[in-house]
């Protein structure tokens, strides 16, 4: 165990014409010392030597104690953190660090996220979607975090990175912060976004992800069954801007546009194909993909409906939509209102496109995948399961109700 403190003292030799003499601290590190001027000056008469503290009571000289104190603090940090990345360091190594010198080639690992976040906070809109960004600002806080908890530091080396550090962290978000496993899978993907940037710029030579076993699981995406899109469908509502949340979530069930990008529709997304009939044609705001989607009887009378709505024509967009926020809050009393139990998002309409509008009417998983903008049919797959066994339960029940029948009605006798 390496062994570290840290005094104050004055230097009576080094006295200014005014009296003052300067203050410096000694670091000692495993029986070595040296010496780091702090650039701060005082009498004599007004130091405490075994508080190693000014004795006054003035602005100034809390000031100073303020200074003082804070100067102990990052010393000690710095040990901390050098510590932590590697116990041989040596004294003058510390020193650097407490100066804030260290070698031109070093990075820290919050150094470099705040690099790629501020890179990418520069190009939303373009490259990345505002989403994509809170994504990796969220995945920065949670490391921040995560080291304030787990080494009581702010920040550590890149070189200081190993797999173990890596399963804590995983183990971290799952354990402390209570996230589930894709959430914590999606962080960790940021989190070794970052450490490839660091390896593309030659600040990392080995990958700390060598060895790390995080996957995604299957989950089930909720969405409506045909009888809870009519109930919202034929549904009318006292008030008027439920009746417009009602139809801009319908329009996403009849397209399987997410809100992103219904936010954004415009009249020129809107084309007339060669069979005459008119498509919208967009990118993806999430995957900058296109998204080609013949529109559907119902999709089409809802854009008529709001052509001429006056926060569509002040916007310039297709529909008068709300934040995502507003548009989820709203869909909430439209679910109550219908006797929904299923928690309505906004992105439920993008499922039920898939599922309950699309594949179960007989729509090619090709085709589907294409509407959605999917890069990887094998994304699009998920929901033709979800409608396989959704048939499956429905034979199971038609099984188990022949079989109540079979009982009571002797005309019915098993099929062989």
């Amino acid at each position: 165990m390496r062994t570290f403190s840290l005094h104050f003292y004055l230097k009576p030799q080094k006295a200014r014409k005014d009296g003052t003499v300067p203050i410096y601290a000694r670091i000692i590190l495993d029986k070595k010392r040296v010496e780091i001027a702090t650039k701060r000056h005082i009498l004599p008469a007004e130091w405490d030597k075994k508080r190693e503290a000014p004795t006054g009571r003035k602005a100034a000289d809390r000031e100073l104690a303020s200074f003082l104190e804070a100067f102990r603090t990052k010393a000690f940090h710095h040990y901390q953190q050098l510590n932590y990345k590697d116990d041989s360091f040596t004294i003058h190594e510390l020193k650097g660090a407490i100066l804030g010198i260290r070698p031109s080639n070093s990075k820290t690992f919050m150094e470099v996220f705040r690099y790629h976040n501020d890179r990418m906070r520069e190009l939303v809109g373009k490259d990345y979607a505002k989403g994509t960004l809170t994504r990796f600002e969220t995945a920065q806080k949670h490391l921040q975090a995560f080291l304030a908890h787990q080494y009581q530091i702010e920040d550590i080396f890149l070189d200081k990175l190993n797999l173990g550090f890596i399963n804590d962290y995983d183990h971290y978000l799952r354990s402390v912060r209570g996230i589930g496993n894709n959430t914590t899978v999606k962080y960790i993907a940021c989190t070794k976004k970052i450490v490839l940037l660091a390896i593309e710029n030659g600040w990392l030579e080995k990958d700390p992800f060598t060895g790390y076993k995080g996957r995604l699981r299957t989950v089930d995406r909720g969405f409506l069954e045909p009888e809870e899109l009519e109930a919202i469908r034929s549904k009318h509502f006292h008030t008027p801007r439920l009746s417009v949340v009602r139809d801009i979530f319908l329009f996403a069930c009849y397209t399987g546009l997410a809100y992103s990008d219904v936010s954004k529709l415009k009249e020129d997304d809107l084309v007339l194909a060669v069979d005459g009939q008119r498509w919208i044609h967009l990118n993806r705001t999430k995957t900058d993909t296109k998204s080609y989607i013949p529109l559907l009887p119902q999709a089409q009378e809802l854009i008529e409906k709001y052509r001429n709505h006056p926060e569509s024509q002040i916007k310039g967009t297709i529909f008068p939509i709300r934040t995502n926020q507003k548009m989820n809050a709203y869909l909430k009393e439209i679910a109550d209102l219908c006797g929904i139990t299923k928690r309505l998002t906004f992105h439920i309409a993008r499922h039920t496109f898939a599922t309950t509008v699309t594949l179960s009417n007989g729509v090619p998983i090709e085709s589907v995948s294409a509407m959605l903008g999917h890069k990887d049919i094998k994304t699009t797959q998920h929901y033709a399961k979800i409608v396989q066994r959704k048939v499956g339960d429905d034979m199971k029940a038609l099984q188990e109700k022949l079989s109540g029948k079979k009982d009571k009605d002797p005309k019915i006798r098993k099929i062989s």
